[in-house]
């Protein structure tokens, strides 16, 4: 899920720097890769957080790619590198690689869809989103490995 307004016009290195002042920021975040917690058009207050949780919403750069809003599914410390998080969108096939606590700018906290309002730092929101996403995650691996042998067999 892409943060539309930090996306063009040097949103990016505003959100950043925001975040990096301990400013919170607002967003209309866009894409389907965390639905059906974050369906698309949804806005999102994000508030600077130095060490997400496992199960928080987060936006990250991982591996050189534009910001994102996805979801921890794991953490980990390594010598030398320090802290690192797995990340992974709620309908997303693919996790995004290890991702350096650096390059986490912030926490979402709130999620607004029209008239929902949910906090999104609530640990039974953090709880469900990250069982949905590792359920979702398994299932999808499983139809694939099915089509796959089935395409084999015909």
């Amino acid at each position: 899920m892409l943060a539309r307004e930090l996306i063009g016009n040097g949103g990016a290195a505003i959100a950043t720097d925001l975040l990096g002042a301990k400013k919170a920021l607002r967003c209309r975040a866009t894409g389907a890769s965390m639905r059906p917690f974050l369906p698309c058009g949804s806005v999102l207050r994000i508030e600077p957080d130095p060490i997400p949780g496992l199960g928080d919403i987060v936006l990250l750069k991982a591996q050189g790619q534009r910001l994102l809003v996805h979801r921890v599914v794991r953490a980990r410390r390594t010598d030398g590198e320090g802290v690192q998080f797995l990340t992974r969108g709620d309908s997303a096939t693919q996790v995004d690689g290890w991702t350096p606590a650096e390059m986490v700018y912030g926490r979402v906290t709130r999620v607004e869809y029209g008239r929902m309002v949910a906090r999104a730092d609530a640990l039974l929101w953090r709880a469900a989103g990250l069982v949905w996403n590792h359920l979702a995650y398994r299932l999808r691996r499983l139809r694939s490995r099915v089509t796959g042998r089935l395409r084999r067999t015909q």
